[in-house]
């Protein structure tokens, strides 16, 4: 079945975000400081050193990793992903209170072992994209330099804190002692990747004629599709003891089953012929299939559960649903039924339009109505709300009231990820954000200058429209682009970094191991 575009929370900006194996495996440094503490909060169990001897614990390229940065990298990792996967590690099975030597990840390896391949794939990835950088004489920036600094700092003052000296109070984190040198050189080195494939990333010119002819040759992968999707899943049970042949006689049966129960479906639909028809079956039908459930609330249920707009073909899950939705023969009331796995989809398609309107530029400050980013739960609540937001309008207004004015009162009383820009928003596209937020910002006649209070299921935005950026279209193109030039570059400088230990490959980078 089709995917619903998800909506995003209004307060988190848009950014040109690259792929995992683009904007890089490194990219959880954004909450290294913040682990720092978590991982003896969190009494994270760790093996002895798998290390012996002298040397280095491994070589990427032609750069020697010693054993100290390796550890730094290796828990950066642990730490990030058992506080990410926090609420989940037992249903995964990991347990942090036993050695991850211990505790098998899957038939062949150990969770250590684990980590020990992602640390090798994460230094692939840091050692490649620094050395590069220093190839183009790139160094690390004041902003980045400065977080190193912060950071050596930081263990510093923990480690007095806890009375206890520098090597001390890293060994107890890292599981082996590691001098501030080795913090330096292994934090450097990752933000230094970090930045410099930002850089390269958006230091490609691409030109109009480009834009034209990229989306001329691929219309598919950028226009807007409007559809409807409802699918009925056949009723298929588990295989169990049956023998295969039985089992696959009563799958066929199942999927006979529905493909005749999503045949009805579709001629009610088709006798009507219009949107409203299929918006009406689809959600007697979801009631139908909750009816039973004494704990589900039917009344959750809308009209525009049926409803999904794809921003580009691979927005769309089912590759014949998609295929057929972007054929462009397609007419508004077209209808089809398309074979499933476990049953069948009927879609219709309502419209298809270039992306042509062009994107907004906004900024923001959220008074959330909650800590927990919930729908107020109280009129108390609500009326707190509002109450700081027009104290927030009122003491905008009593500045000079324009958007430099406003940037700073957002990096001062900000809530969310955009606090530190000013609460900017840049390149938003229609949808990306919350109802209510999105009907402001693209409101008819809306110019620059404009700011109001606008509320949404997250709480009170005080808003300041910017100004408009280029169409839609053309960001979507010119991100493809760029992003396929990046991958090039980026194949071409990673192979170049195998990963060996005492002179065997243990990670080689290719372009289908990417992540």
């Amino acid at each position: 079945m089709g995917q619903q575009k998800v909506k995003k929370d209004a307060g988190k900006a848009k950014k040109n975000k690259l792929t995992l194996e683009q904007s890089r495996i490194v990219k959880w440094v954004v909450v290294l400081v913040a682990m720092f503490a978590v991982l003896i909060t969190l009494g994270l169990a760790v093996a002895n050193d798998w290390f012996e001897g002298f040397g280095p614990a491994c070589t990427v390229g032609d750069v020697e990793i010693s054993k100290g940065e390796f550890r730094f990298n290796f828990h950066s990792n642990y730490s990030t992903f058992v506080n990410y996967y926090s609420s989940y590690l037992s249903t995964i099975g990991l347990n942090t209170n036993q050695a991850l030597s211990q505790q098998k990840y899957d038939e062949e390896r150990t969770w250590e072992d684990y980590f020990n391949e992602q640390t090798f794939k994460s230094l692939a990835d840091t050692v490649a994209m620094s050395e590069a950088a220093k190839a183009k004489g790139v160094a690390l920036n004041e902003e980045n330099a400065a977080q190193v600094d912060k950071y050596v700092e930081d263990v510093r003052s923990s480690a007095k804190a806890s009375k206890v000296s520098f090597g001390a109070y890293t060994k107890n984190v890292f599981g082996r002692k590691l001098s501030e040198e080795e913090i330096r050189t292994s934090l450097s080195r990752i933000l230094l990747a970090d930045q410099y494939a930002e850089e390269l990333y958006n230091s490609y010119d691409i030109t109009d004629a480009e834009l034209d002819e990229e989306y001329a040759a691929n219309k598919a992968k950028y226009d807007t599709v409007l559809y409807r999707a409802m699918t009925v899943n056949a009723d298929i049970p588990s295989q169990g003891d049956t023998s295969d042949e039985e089992y696959e006689k009563i799958t066929l049966d199942a999927m006979k089953e529905a493909k005749q129960e999503a045949a009805g479906f579709m001629s009610a639909i088709k006798a009507v012929g219009t949107e409203d028809k299929f918006a009406e079956v689809a959600l007697d039908y979801a009631k139908s299939l909750i009816e039973d459930d004494e704990n589900a609330d039917p009344d959750q249920l809308s009209p525009d559960d049926s409803a999904y707009a794809a921003e580009g073909q691979a927005d769309i899950a089912d590759a014949d649903g998609a295929s057929w939705l972007y054929d462009e023969a397609r007419k508004a009331g077209d209808i089809t039924l398309i074979e499933e796995t476990d049953g069948y989809t009927i879609y219709m398609f309502v419209s298809r339009q270039k992306q042509d309107y062009n994107v907004v530029n906004v900024r923001h400050i959220l008074v959330p109505f909650n800590d927990d980013m919930k729908e107020a739960q109280s009129t108390a609540e609500d009326t707190a709300a509002r109450k700081e937001a027009e104290s927030l309008k009122a003491s905008f207004e009593q500045t000079s009231g324009n958007e430099e004015a406003f940037a700073a009162l957002a990096k001062e009383k900000g809530t969310d990820a955009t606090k530190d820009e000013g609460g900017l928003m840049e390149n938003v596209t229609k949808g990306q954000t919350v109802e209510g937020f999105d009907d402001w910002i693209f409101a008819a006649g809306r110019k620059v200058g404009d700011y109001d209070i606008v509320k949404t299921v997250y709480g009170y935005h005080l808003v300041y429209f910017s100004g408009y950026g280029r169409e839609a279209w053309q960001i979507a193109v010119d991100e493809a682009i760029r992003q396929a030039r990046y991958n090039a570059e980026y194949d071409s400088i990673m192979v170049n970094y195998p990963v060996k230990v005492n002179g065997i490959v243990a990670y080689a980078y290719t372009t289908t191991t990417a992540e």
